[in-house]
Parts: C-alpha cells; sequence; structure tokens
C-alpha cells in the first residue's frame, strides 16, 4: 500500500503520516489491522465535520465515483473487488461507513496551515505519495521554511521598534 511505503520516508522529514477517516473508533482499528498500519497513526471523526470543513468528494451513486476515462482491465477488476470487499466486510463486520466517499491527502504544518491539498475523483484514485516525496515535498519544505525565517525576521524587528 501507498501509506507503508512513504511513511519512512515522511518519518525522516519529520512529518507524521496521519489517516483520518469519517467512520467509528472501531472501524479506524479494523482499517489499521487490514493496511498494517500502526493504530497509534489512525483516527477516526464519525460526525464528519473535518470531511465537510475540507470540502472533500461524496457521490450519490457508483457512476460518480467511478473513473470517467477509459478504464484498463486491472482499474475495473481493482473497483469490482472493493466493492466485493466492502459487501463482504460489511456482512461479517457490520457498519462499514460511506461508500460513496472519497478521500485525500493533504499536508498541514503544526500551526494548522494547509500546505498542500489533493482531493481524489474517483475511487483508487490514489495520489502518489512517492512523486510527491521527490519532486514537490522539498520545495514545499523549502517555501515553508523561508516563511518561517521571514516571520521570524519580523518579529526581531517588531520587538526591537
Amino acid at each position: 500500500m501507498i501509506l507503508q511505503n512513504n511513511m519512512e520516508n515522511l518519518k525522516k522529514l519529520g512529518i507524521p503520516l496521519i489517516v483520518i477517516g469519517s467512520g467509528s473508533g472501531k472501524g479506524g482499528k479494523l482499517f489499521a489491522s487490514d493496511a498494517s498500519y500502526p493504530p497509534e497513526y489512525v483516527y477516526a471523526n464519525p460526525d464528519r465535520k473535518l470531511y465537510k470543513g475540507l470540502k472533500m468528494r461524496e457521490g450519490k451513486n457508483i457512476k460518480d465515483i467511478t473513473n470517467k476515462e477509459k478504464k484498463k482491465r486491472k482499474q475495473k477488476r481493482s473497483t469490482c473487488c472493493g466493492l466485493l470487499y466492502y459487501f463482504w466486510n460489511r456482512l461479517i463486520r457490520g457498519e462499514q461507513g460511506n461508500i460513496y466517499q472519497l478521500g485525500g491527502t493533504f499536508l498541514v504544518d503544526k500551526n494548522g496551515k494547509l500546505l498542500f491539498e489533493y482531493r481524489a475523483s474517483f475511487a483508487n484514485d490514489e495520489f502518489e505519495h512517492s512523486e510527491f516525496i521527490q519532486n514537490y515535498l522539498p520545495e514545499i519544505i523549502q517555501k515553508y521554511k523561508n516563511e518561517q525565517n521571514e516571520n521570524d525576521k519580523n518579529c526581531k524587528i517588531n520587538q526591537l521598534q
């Protein structure tokens, strides 16, 4: 899974990779177990305030969450398997959340400033984190450091006045 493959790379940069789901705490534990993801990095937001606040996308039917572009056979199989897995888990485990809600990737600093955002357009539209780490993250970190240095300079100037 993309998350686990890049978690160590992000840790080296001092960036924890946190998963926030719209389901229950039980669902978060099941996700952590299924995805072999550390449970201390999985949080639940059952009232979906964060999901709504980030203006995440939610479909009304299956067509809304499927890729509109011509699908390859592998993508079709992946979507079909995902739906089967969802319904199987629903039978076995009970409530599994909303099948129509789509995810995203966000980079937020310690102060809550949004540095990067990506919203999925369809199911299986996962952001390629390794490409992000190599091509975009260094630039974002440098820009952030420059802004912090500028803020520090302004604070020192204001203190002197």
